[in-house]
């Protein structure tokens, strides 16, 4: 049976099962990952999964259901069997399937989601690129222990909907990882690691600068000590500052706003971190990692501000919580997050600065999504007078989000570009370090 069959047969059975909306996906994925350690193959998987998922909304109740056997024998009572669980739930007035008028319409933006040389990859190109990660982790003698990992995955989902809906999305990923341990003080060990994620193979860099990078990132770490305790300059390179990023916008879900369980509250459209700083979610960036035409639930995607002079101003609300909320649905969560560029690099942010930190990493801890309040250890170097000195850690960044942010003065103009959020270079002043 072809996913386009098992669209048509959930859509039907959900009909004749009574229920009064229904919307149904079918994904199919193939994900291939290899992975080589000390110059062996030590990994190597492969899976292609297909799953059909549907949602039913039954006067005035929503249930929802999934499941990987699509044998077309199987699937009529599988939705019945959904629609009539369905009918002894509680009732959410909220809970409607979207508007059709939100549904994508007109002229498609093109996405460039898929590769066709990703699924032409066999054996022996996936080797040759692992061997290219490699090449520098195993050539360089201080190098104790090295690995090397290439995914990749080609994934199809069809959409349909009882109201209007019908979409289909293809697309393809590819993910390189070189990892490097090296000799540190006594006994203990340094390690790092570098990688780089993109929908086509032709985007990737040249691939043994990743190794390359790893064992340099590893060796950089050597004799790491603790900074003192104070208030400095806190410099994040760009793939930490996606992490401190992706921290302040959690509470920008609907979900979360309606649960009073976000710092955001409150706050939408006033005033709250530093105009520096303007977000935007594109879901129409070409080949980006979460491009797409509509969310989960079928809203049409868009590139819209969410953070702008300062302010929440389109905070992540699907049907459900916007009717909660009383507000317009926008889109269910985020897509590719695309900060405005500033006007210079990390090289020349760090030698700018008199007195700080440049992190590197985040290293466990805690942040609060209600409060905004974090604690978090950092990994990364000393800044003095302009230059980067001796690696730190075992150190502590902690404080309020929304106060973090409004101590942001600067951002830089090098957005890492291997992951959905295309973080640039972040500097704060006056943040709280905690160390020796």
């Amino acid at each position: 049976m072809t996913e386009e069959q098992g669209l048509t047969i959930a859509l039907d059975a959900a009909k004749a099962a009574g229920a009064s909306d229904a919307y149904v996906d079918v994904a199919r994925t193939r994900a291939v990952t290899l992975r080589r350690r000390h110059g062996q193959i030590e990994t190597s998987s492969e899976a292609t999964t297909r799953s059909l998922s549907v949602r039913v909304w039954v006067e005035g109740r929503y249930g929802a259901a999934t499941t990987t056997d699509l044998r077309p024998e199987g699937l009529p009572s599988f939705v019945g069997h959904l629609v009539a669980l369905t009918r002894e739930l509680e009732p959410d007035p909220d809970r409607r399937i979207a508007d059709p008028g939100l549904y994508p319409a007109g002229e498609r933006p093109e996405l460039d989601a898929g590769d066709p040389a990703v699924a032409g990859l066999d054996a022996a190109a996936r080797e040759a690129m692992l061997a290219d990660a490699a090449s520098a982790l195993d050539a360089d003698a201080d190098v104790l222990s090295a690995s090397a990992e290439v995914r990749t995955s080609e994934g199809m989902v069809l959409a349909a909907s009882t109201n209007g809906l019908s979409s289909r999305w293809a697309g393809t990923q590819v993910l390189v990882m070189a990892n490097a341990t090296v000799h540190d003080a006594g006994d203990r060990r340094s390690e790092d690691h570098a990688w780089a994620a993109c929908r086509h193979l032709e985007d990737l860099p040249a691939l043994a600068e990743l190794g390359a990078e790893a064992a340099r990132r590893a060796k950089e770490r050597v004799g790491s000590q603790q900074g003192p305790t104070r208030r400095a300059t806190m410099v994040v390179e760009p793939r930490a500052a996606g992490t401190l990023l992706r921290w302040l916008i959690a509470g920008a879900e609907g979900s979360a706003l309606h649960l009073g369980r976000s710092f955001w509250l409150g706050r939408l459209g006033e005033p709250a971190v530093s105009e520096v700083l303007s977000l935007v979610d594109d879901p129409w960036l070409p080949r980006g990692l979460r491009s797409r035409v509509h969310d989960q639930e079928g809203l049409a995607s868009a590139p819209r501000a969410v953070i702008e002079g300062g302010a929440l101003r389109s905070p992540w609300l699907d049907t459900t919580y916007a009717r909660k909320l009383g507000m317009a649905p926008t889109n269910g969560g985020p897509s590719n997050i695309v900060v405005r560029p500033g006007e210079r690099g990390l090289d020349a942010i760090v030698g700018s600065v008199e007195d700080g930190v440049l992190v590197t990493d985040w290293v466990g801890g805690n942040v609060s999504e209600s409060t905004g309040d974090f604690s978090v250890g950092l990994r990364g170097f000393a800044l003095r007078d302009g230059v980067r000195g001796g690696p730190v850690g075992e150190m502590n960044a902690s404080g309020n989000l929304l106060a973090l942010f409004r101590s942001l003065v600067e951002v830089g103009d090098d957005p890492f570009q291997w992951s959905p959020m295309r973080s640039p270079s972040l500097v704060f002043e006056g943040a709280q370090l905690s160390g020796s």
